[in-house]
């Protein structure tokens, strides 16, 4: 049997990669292609009043410009996807979440939730025409208080951001194992603190892009885009434009950098489907840099307000903690960041008493989708403050306070005590933390460090 761990694999896509024959959307060419341009509200929070495209559709080369109204009734909106909502009933029963369902218009028909917003589409002979019909298109706003602080989007009369809803708070739910107040109570030390990881944007190689081929004889679509999900694109464009799956194939060509913007399914995808369907033209689309930076969704953008029952030696005892993800306008992905932080915080750690809740709160700011590690780097940096707050307060170093708190190789299989997300056990099955942390201190000189560091405090570096 061949063993590939450790061993060095030659990869199969490079040599077209580095001579310059891989495929992305953008090289992608049809006989009789038009391509579109987006026009993206400048607004976080406004109502359409009304928008005057008459300029833009005497240009010459323009075939075609849609807005939100002209495809009401005809695309259905873009629903929070239901297979990443769906829970298995033991999960359900432990965790009790309450979820409420998002969407957005591929086009914003009455108002924009977030700068970047797609509110009309052009279509034209080129890009440089399409560009040129977009800048033409004139777009009557009513601005509303805009609220981008969760924590106020929160407060009771906040200005509502999914106007289906009664409030801002998305989903919730509660997770827990051991007893984290009785924790509290017999501990030497309290910590408290509040800890937050950044919303984050991505700025890959390659923006994204989407080319439909729509195949008139047989009613079929062939679409593609520089996604990460193509199978959801065909379900999604299927649901919103009644189609059969049957009728569509998706194509994720080379793609130019993912891990997570990509994710999902975008209004684009969407739409140029239907263009391509409605002009039987070949339609492309693809983002420029500025579009990125304004509307590709974003990611992480939470923030944990933890207490840690600690004792002298640096024995955690239990940890609460309250979370809030800030997941911008629409939240399309249920639980998944949120849940996988829940249940990875405490990491390679000891922690028998373990009591967390979290609130998911929809606010005016771009989507927030999972990026890489979806919702587990977030709280790796929760779980690294915590130590080297604990040794601090404790005058230890940061490294001895982990020593004591990892689980042992002899725990293993390590029953954490909570469900993971298909409802199957969180057991750690095989494992030896404390040795690969001590291999991992030598590998650097740890103790070599520690002595340097100390000599130039000494003088005063």
């Amino acid at each position: 049997m061949t063993k590939y761990v450790g061993q060095s694999v030659k990869r199969k896509e490079d040599y077209r990669l580095v001579t310059g024959t891989g495929q992305f959307v953008g090289d992608i060419r049809a006989a009789n292609m038009v391509e579109a341009v987006f026009v993206r509200s400048t607004h976080a929070h406004a109502a359409i009043k009304g928008i005057d495209i008459s300029e833009a559709q005497a240009l010459e080369g323009v075939h075609a410009i849609l807005t939100g109204m002209d495809i009401d009734g005809i695309i259905k909106p873009l629903v929070q996807f239901e297979s990443h909502c769906a829970l298995p009933a033991n999960l359900e029963e432990a965790i009790n979440p309450t979820i409420h369902y998002c969407y957005e218009d591929v086009l914003a028909k009455n108002k924009v939730m977030y700068v970047g917003q797609p509110i009309a589409v052009v279509v034209a002979e080129n890009r440089y025409v399409a560009e040129d019909a977009a800048d033409l298109i004139k777009v009557e706003y009513m601005t509303f208080p805009v609220v981008v602080d969760p924590f106020k989007s929160m407060e009771k009369g906040a200005p509502l951001i999914q106007e289906h809803l009664q409030n801002n708070v998305q989903a919730d739910f509660h997770v827990t194992t051991g007893n984290a107040g009785q924790a509290l109570k017999d501990a030497d030390h309290i910590l408290k603190a509040r800890i937050q990881t950044p919303r984050v944007s991505s700025n890959p190689l390659e923006t994204r892009g989407v080319v439909s081929i729509h195949e008139n004889r047989t009613d079929q679509l062939h679409v593609y885009s520089s996604t990460q999900l193509p199978f959801e694109i065909r379900t999604y464009i299927a649901r919103s434009l009644d189609l059969a799956e049957q009728q569509i194939r998706v194509t994720a060509p080379d793609v130019g950098g993912g891990f997570g913007p990509k994710g999902g399914v975008h209004p684009e995808e969407i739409l140029v489907p239907y263009l391509s369907k409605l002009l039987k033209r070949p339609v492309k689309w693809i983002e420029d840099r500025l579009e990125h930076l304004t509307s590709a969704r974003h990611s992480r953008d939470q923030i944990h307000d933890v207490e840690v029952a600690y004792n002298l030696d640096g024995t955690i005892l239990g940890i609460k903690d309250h979370f809030i993800i800030d997941s911008g306008a629409v939240n399309y992905f249920g639980l998944t960041c949120a849940y996988n932080s829940a249940y990875h915080l405490r990491g390679a750690y000891k922690i028998p008493n373990y009591d967390v809740t979290c609130q998911i709160v929809l606010t005016n700011k771009t989507p927030n989708v999972p990026f890489r590690g979806a919702g587990r780097p977030e709280v790796v940096f929760v779980m690294d403050r915590i130590i080297d707050m604990i040794a601090r307060k404790l005058k230890k170093d940061p490294v001895d306070v982990m020593r004591k708190n990892m689980i042992q190789a002899e725990d293993m299989p390590y029953d954490q005590g909570i469900l993971v997300k298909d409802g199957a056990k969180l057991i750690y099955d095989s494992g030896d933390y404390p040795a690969a942390l001590e291999q991992g201190l030598k590998m650097v000189d740890y103790e070599g460090f520690r002595e340097r560091q100390n000599e130039l405090k000494k003088q005063g570096s």
